[in-house]
């Protein structure tokens, strides 16, 4: 009787650490979403003020 429950409870904290990891992924891709746009942006502003001076 004790088997069956020792083996739920480890496929629970299982199922959260690979819950917390996904997480974890989903915010660090939307950062470095982010920070791609980010970088696209400063690339644009950096292009546009080229062409003004030229």
């Amino acid at each position: 009787m004790v088997q069956p429950v020792q083996t739920i409870v480890s496929n629970a904290m299982v199922l959260k650490y690979i819950i917390v990891a996904t997480l974890m992924l989903t915010l660090f891709a939307m950062s470095l979403d982010d920070a791609k746009n980010q970088m696209e942006n400063i690339a644009v502003d950096a292009y546009s003020k080229i062409e003004n001076v030229v």
